[in-house]
């Protein structure tokens, strides 16, 4: 091939891969042709390539790669650091949006339907109680069963506030995380046997007497949830590798 030819060849590949990547067309296959034509077309790719990066576009505006597979993603462990951005606002108006976590969680057999409602209800009442303190209303009906309650939501956000006081200096230790699921434990058994009798006067249950005398000892699935709560707030979660409420 003389040099006006090569010449010829080099320019013509020139243009037809700057067509190429303004028109944004496919680049030819060079296995399909033969002779001058495969040189050419083989040209005409380098020049898209050179062209594409130095403008910055060769795979943004001319022939798009498409997107990678986002690596790691555990759509579980997504859920659960939804339930956690909730959990950590003890906003009352989030209660629904918490429950819709709790509600996946279970039907991805994550949780147990019973450790599900335990958490759902202890954010509503730590979260009910935590916002009518802080605007300094306590007009609580004072019943006997009425102030046990009351002393039960103060215990629960307490040891909230405990824990989040030790995320805040480091981490939870083995210690504080273990004291902090007891007492949760506890109070979470209280409020569940509880629910719905504000009004009553409950001086002779036995189950408020256990309660104040410290006696009670609270249900496996108040265990389970007070576990979960001190994984949400930055301690371990309940048994590392095994589904929260799982044996």
């Amino acid at each position: 091939m003389s040099k006006l030819l090569l010449a010829l060849l080099v320019a013509g590949a020139f243009l037809y891969a700057l067509w190429l990547l303004l028109a944004r067309r496919p680049l030819p296959n060079p296995a399909r042709h033969r002779g001058w034509r495969r040189r050419f077309v083989l040209a005409a790719s380098l020049f898209v390539a050179a062209l594409g990066a130095s403008t910055g576009c060769f795979h943004s505006c001319y022939a798009p790669l498409p997107p990678s597979p986002p690596k790691n993603v555990n759509p579980q462990a997504d859920v659960f650091a939804t339930l956690r951005a909730v959990w950590l606002t003890l906003d009352p108006a989030r209660g629904e949006e918490l429950r819709k976590q709790i509600e996946l969680l279970i039907a991805q057999g994550r949780l147990r339907e019973a450790e599900g409602r335990m958490l759902a209800m202890a954010y509503a009442e730590i979260a009910f109680h935590r916002k009518r303190i802080g605007s300094q209303v306590t007009c609580y009906d004072m019943t006997t069963l009425g102030g046990v309650l009351y002393q039960s939501r103060e215990n629960a956000l307490k040891q909230i506030e405990l824990l989040r006081e030790a995320a805040r200096k480091g981490t939870i230790d083995a210690e504080t995380a273990a004291k902090a699921r007891a007492a949760l434990a506890r109070e979470l058994e209280m409020l569940v046997l509880s629910g719905g009798r504000i009004m009553e006067v409950e001086k002779e249950d036995s189950w408020i007497r256990e309660y104040q005398e410290k006696a009670a000892r609270p249900s496996a699935p108040a265990t389970s949830a007070a576990a979960l709560i001190v994984g949400l707030e930055g301690g371990p979660m309940p048994d590392a590798g095994t589904p929260p409420g799982r044996p």
